[in-house]
């Protein structure tokens, strides 16, 4: 929303302002749009979510609804899950132990036809793209604790959309 915002008020004589005007008044149709939390967008591109194992990543109370991609090293980088967890909510992968790099693809509003690389559904503004180092679980679990509370100041690596979704 804010991209189609700022280009409106840098360009207002640009012969694209009424398809710019189309695409905010669709994206902001969509601002209030959102999963239910554990929901798999694209299960029909990664596939059902690896559920069983003596590891677990878990994610605890995001900012911002947040769609967690979970990649096995193992399998060159396989998606093995991945899941919607809504804005103040916890949600929990369980895994079969293995080294695992999790992306996070956060923002608000969620247009199930949007398309962001092969897959279909996206947020409609505040897109926000970020990666954590590979993490090895054997029988153990790893947390992501966004609670404003937690002061967790770990280092992620902000990233592009096309790291995620290729």
């Amino acid at each position: 929303i804010s991209s189609y915002e700022e280009f409106m008020k840098r360009h207002p004589m640009s012969k694209y302002i009424p398809q710019a005007m189309d695409a905010l008044n669709n994206a902001r149709s969509y601002i209030d749009n959102r999963l239910d939390n554990g929901a798999t967008p694209y299960e029909d591109v990664f596939g059902i979510n690896l559920t069983i194992g003596n590891s677990s990543i878990s994610v605890i109370s995001p900012r911002q609804d947040v769609v967690i991609i979970v990649q096995s090293e193992e399998f060159n980088g396989l998606v093995v899950a991945h899941a919607y967890v809504r804005k103040g909510e916890d949600y929990v992968f369980n895994l079969p132990n293995g080294t695992y790099l999790t992306s996070f693809y956060s923002g608000t509003g969620w247009n199930p036809d949007k398309k962001i690389g092969r897959c279909q559904g996206a947020f409609v503004d505040g897109e926000h793209f970020m990666k954590y180092y590979l993490t090895t679980l054997n029988n153990e679990s790893q947390s992501f604790d966004f609670s404003p509370y937690t002061g967790d100041n770990r280092l992620y690596d902000v990233c592009d959309r096309e790291d995620i979704f290729r």
